[in-house]
């Protein structure tokens, strides 16, 4: 299983790229910071941000996966417990605020944002972004903001079962 991970920032951004091998060794990929110009405008930061991350990554993919069922899709969700909570399940996952590595994904994705205004409109804009992507959308149910909260009122494995369930394609909508 490969996992990446971001401390996020405009300025200034950390990643990691790590492999779990066997008998739980570690294998570092590829680490480093991006930084940015305060001078430069917010999409211009994030373009940097983007051209960086696809240049440092092997084979120039983000291709993250775990073993077992959900090899087969990747599941973008909003905040890092939420992430942590999908990643105990081998499921490829990364927050919100890097949803513009999306391009390099090469096979479906879920959008497992949050039950809020900013997670909706979030989801508007991938759609809108990627419309040429395998997008599917599943938010948590009411009265749940996020897949985290569900998963402490619910129990282990919640989550990840609704979003299987629930999810619906873009296209069929």
């Amino acid at each position: 299983m490969k996992i990446l991970g971001v401390d996020p920032g405009l300025a200034i951004m950390g990643y990691g790229l790590i492999e779990v091998l066997p008998q739980k060794n570690i294998k570092l990929l590829e680490a480093g910071v991006v930084r940015t110009s305060s001078k430069a405008d917010i999409a211009t930061r994030l373009k940097n941000i983007y051209n960086n991350m696809s240049e440092n990554m092997p084979n120039g993919k983000i291709a993250l996966s775990g073993p077992g069922v959900d090899q087969d899709i990747c599941i973008v969700c909003e905040g890092p417990w939420d992430a942590a909570m999908f990643n105990e399940f081998g499921v490829c996952i990364w927050g919100a605020n890097m949803t513009g590595l999306i391009s390099n994904i090469d096979k479906p994705i879920i959008l497992a944002l949050d039950n809020d205004d900013a997670g909706r409109k979030a989801t508007d804009s991938v759609i809108n972004k990627y419309r040429n992507k395998k997008l599917g959308i599943c938010l948590p149910p009411d009265p749940y903001k996020d897949w985290n909260e569900m998963e402490q009122a619910d129990g282990y494995g919640v989550s990840l079962s609704y979003v299987r369930d629930n999810y619906k394609m873009v296209n069929d909508l």
